[in-house]
């Protein structure tokens, strides 16, 4: 799996709030099997706030413990919430060979936000064109503020929506979203094999 994460950095969260949700990001990067072979996984971080920030890619760091590492070095933005600019930059740069992408690997999108884009229709777009590139895309809802409706728009299948009420909450989902994600792909990929097969 080729795993990017897109987090919120706006100004809705406070800065305690951006550090739950980078152990969050470190918690789910322990419980892969992140590496340098070929059926390892691979993961790349993009933040976001009034604007977007590739903060590192899928080839950037490959061992489990520079991943950790560099995740703990991402700082906080402040500002709004630009989630289709997030969600484009993704699609649009990490998933290419230069940047450590790989041709036999699933690509999988989290975005995590605790608020309203600003705007539903161009983040829906923006989600779309992702998934029409066989990008799996889950989305992470926080707080009471969230649009859970946009949520659905991003992953185009609900089962792939979760929500907590606050960011410490996030490791509570930490294994669900795993199984959920290891399930899906595997199911995803037999299917894709049995479609060739045909």
């Amino acid at each position: 799996m080729d795993l990017v994460f897109v987090i919120d950095s706006s100004s809705s969260i406070f800065p305690n709030e951006f550090v739950r949700q980078l152990e969050f990001l470190e918690n789910i990067t322990g419980a892969l099997d992140v590496g340098p072979s070929p059926d390892q996984s691979r993961v790349g971080v993009v933040s976001f706030s009034d604007e977007p920030r590739l903060e590192f890619t899928l080839g950037q760091h490959i061992e489990k413990a520079a991943v950790v590492s560099a995740i703990r070095r991402i700082n906080y933005l402040s500002g709004g919430t630009n989630t289709a600019a997030a969600i484009g930059l993704a699609a649009d740069s990490m998933f290419l060979k230069d940047n450590g992408a790989r041709s036999n690997a699933k690509d999988v999108i989290i975005v995590i936000t605790d608020g309203e884009s600003f705007s539903e229709s161009e983040t829906k777009a923006s989600a779309l064109k992702a998934r029409e590139r066989g990008i799996v895309m889950l989305a992470i809802g926080v707080g009471v503020n969230v649009n859970v409706n946009e949520l659905r728009l991003i992953t185009g299948v609900p089962e792939y929506v979760y929500q907590v009420s606050k960011y410490e909450d996030l490791r509570n989902i930490t294994e669900a979203l795993i199984n959920k994600t290891c399930i899906g792909l595997y199911l995803h990929i037999t299917l894709e094999a049995i479609l060739v097969s045909m």
